[in-house]
């Protein structure tokens, strides 16, 4: 594939993929929020912390 056209690809599902981030709703950002901090390694680490201690 020529290289031009591979990054006329790469930059045709770049704007798809805006396109769909721009279109979320506001309960689907919500969600999105939600869902990246109950994955996070700092919410792991305090709630590691919290059995340790004692507080849960």
């Amino acid at each position: 594939m020529p290289k031009d056209l591979f990054q006329e690809h790469v930059e045709l599902i770049a704007k798809h993929e805006q396109e769909f981030l721009d279109r979320r709703t506001a309960r689907e950002r919500f969600g999105d929020l939600i869902a990246g901090g109950a994955g996070s390694v700092t919410l792991v680490c305090v709630h590691l912390a919290a059995l340790r201690f004692g507080l849960a």
